[in-house]
């Protein structure tokens, strides 16, 4: 129920039992035009920063597996979606 609101931890079955893993992660659009589009992300860890980045997307890795750059691309193409509708 609460898996989708962040800080999820102890809260949620589906979230990960490891201890390194971030609680939340934050996506802000680096560059949108051109053939490499980049998603900036901030990771949080009981409420504090716990690492950044930038991913190059499409991007086969990240810092946290599969997951990351999944989530970044998802991301992206919903802000893509949103500035193609305002225009």
């Amino acid at each position: 129920m609460l898996c989708h609101y962040g800080y999820a931890r102890g809260l949620c079955a589906r979230f990960p039992l490891a201890c390194d893993a971030p609680d939340a992660v934050r996506f802000a659009m680096a560059t949108s035009a051109g053939a490499d589009p980049k998603v900036r992300f901030a990771l949080e860890k009981d409420h504090y920063p716990a690492g950044h980045g930038v991913l190059s997307l499409p991007s086969p890795a990240g810092g946290a597996g599969l997951v990351l750059p999944a989530q970044a691309l998802a991301f992206w193409s919903a802000c893509r979606r949103r500035l193609i509708h305002r225009s």
